[in-house]
């Protein structure tokens, strides 16, 4: 019969036991984040961003597709004029992947949406979609921050459906 190894066996329990506690943590994080899009996505349906700016920390950076960072100022003016300018039909924000420290995550989102505008030849339709890279960190009473957000990648936008 063979000698089992003590030491071995208790180092590979840790391990294991080492491996379900991050993976818990994650999954805990992966839900309180997207929690916080979903209240960010209910203020965008009533085309009210007041939910995201409550979500911004004062140092928020924004990183434009040409590379172009902006500060919380910039992109609270501008996401206000978007919700005076676009009605927002649908919204989603999926996370793709994340990665989650003990009070920051990373997560990659997918944002697609359809919001409606009028311009001097009607009504028209705007389908977007894109990916982003955004950093959130936990405050001090637990509650999450958005710190930056990088956009990536556009999968697509279609104005009235072309």
């Amino acid at each position: 019969m063979r000698r089992v190894n003590v030491g071995v066996l208790f180092i590979a329990s840790m391990a294991a036991i080492g491996c379900a506690s991050l993976r818990t943590h994650r999954e805990t994080v992966r839900a309180q984040i997207e929690r916080e899009y979903g209240d960010i996505v209910a203020g965008f349906k009533k085309d009210d961003p007041t939910a995201w700016i409550r979500h911004l920390a004062p140092t928020f950076q924004l990183v434009l597709f040409n590379g172009s960072v902006q500060n919380r100022d910039w992109a609270v003016s501008y996401v206000r004029n978007n919700a005076h300018s676009f009605h927002v039909v649908e919204l989603a924000i999926a996370i793709k992947d994340l990665a989650a420290a003990a009070d920051s995550a990373v997560a990659t989102v997918e944002q697609t949406s359809k919001r409606t505008f009028d311009d001097t030849t009607g009504k028209h339709m705007l389908e977007i979609g894109a990916i982003q890279r955004e950093t959130w960190r936990r405050g001090k009473n637990s509650k999450w921050l958005l710190v930056k957000v990088q956009e990536k990648e556009v999968l697509y936008i279609r104005r009235d459906g072309k």
